[in-house]
C-alpha cells in the first residue's frame, strides 16, 4: 500500500497563479495525498478559490493561518495540521511535473531521508534547467547548492521531529532546509526535471541584496564568524551568479 503524503502550500493573494498549482498537484499520478493550504490574510480572491477547490476533492484541506503571519509562520501552521511525517512544500505559484509524487516518494520511502529533483526556472519568458548531481550538506546550502524545496521531500520518520521553518520575512525555506538537515543528516538528488519554479521580477527571490543580507543573517545566527559568513555568502553569491547568468536558456515561449 503507498504511503500518505501530505503537501504543505501557503496562499497570500494568489488567485492569479493558485490554478496552475491546483490542476499541478490533482494531476499527480501518485495519488495518496493530502494537500494542506493555508491562507495567510489574502485580501483577494484567494479564500473562495481554495474553498472551491476543497469542495471538489476530500484530500484537499484549506486553513486560515491564526498563527505568526508570513510565508514561514503559514508553512508552520500548515505542518501542525499534517498526517504523514513524509512531507513536501509547494508554493501557490510553482507547480511540479505529473510525475513528481511518482519519482520521488521512493526515493525516501523507507527510513528518514531528504531528496531534492532537478528542476526548470521560468524567468522572462524563458526556461532554464537545474540537474542536480551532488549530496547536499548543511555546509553546501550556506555557500550555495541546487536544492529547492519546490522538489525536496522529507521523511522524518517516527522518531525525529518534523523540523520548522524560520519566522523571517526570506530565505525561511533556507532555515526549514538546514533544520532538517541537521536532523537527518544530508540530503540526496534526483537528477531529473520534475517541477517549474517561476521568478517574477517584484518577488523577494528577486531581490538580490535582501537576499544576501539573509544569507549573512542565517549563516551568523547559525554561529559562524563573521568571516566566515561573509565568505559563506561570497560563495554563494557566486555560485548564484554562474547558476543563473552563465547556463544556457533551454527555450523560449
Amino acid at each position: 500500500m503507498s504511503k500518505l503524503i501530505s503537501i504543505v502550500t501557503p496562499c497570500y493573494n494568489c488567485e492569479d497563479t493558485i490554478h496552475r498549482t491546483f490542476s499541478s498537484i490533482i494531476s499527480q499520478s501518485y495519488t495518496n495525498f493530502e494537500w494542506i493550504i493555508v491562507d495567510d490574510g489574502s485580501s483577494d480572491n484567494t479564500l473562495n478559490n481554495l474553498y472551491e477547490f476543497a469542495s471538489k476533492d476530500s484530500r484537499i484541506n484549506v486553513y486560515v493561518n491564526k498563527g505568526i503571519k508570513g510565508p514561514g509562520g503559514a508553512r508552520n501552521f500548515g505542518l501542525k495540521k499534517i498526517q504523514s511525517k513524509i512531507v513536501t512544500f509547494l508554493d501557490a505559484d510553482d507547480e511540479w511535473d505529473e510525475n513528481f509524487l511518482e519519482e520521488m516518494v521512493p526515493t525516501v520511502h523507507d527510513k528518514p531521508s531528504i531528496s531534492f529533483s532537478g528542476f526548470r526556472i521560468k524567468r522572462n519568458n524563458k526556461f532554464y534547467d537545474f540537474i542536480p548531481k551532488k549530496i547536499i550538506t548543511s555546509e553546501d546550502i550556506l555557500r550555495g547548492s541546487d536544492i529547492s524545496n519546490v522538489t525536496a521531500i522529507y521523511n522524518f520518520g517516527s522518531d525525529i521531529e518534523v523540523a520548522e521553518f524560520g519566522n523571517i520575512r526570506a530565505r525561511n525555506d533556507l532555515v526549514f532546509m538546514l533544520n532538517s538537515i541537521d536532523r537527518i543528516g544530508y540530503a540526496t538528488p534526483v537528477p531529473k526535471v520534475l517541477a517549474t519554479y517561476y521568478v517574477s521580477e517584484n518577488s523577494i527571490s528577486s531581490n538580490k541584496i535582501k537576499l544576501i543580507y539573509w544569507q549573512y543573517y542565517i549563516s551568523r545566527v547559525r554561529g559562524k564568524s563573521i568571516p566566515k559568513s561573509i565568505y559563506n555568502v561570497i560563495a554563494w553569491a557566486l555560485y548564484g551568479i554562474k547558476k543563473h547568468y552563465f547556463r544556457k536558456e533551454r527555450y523560449k515561449i
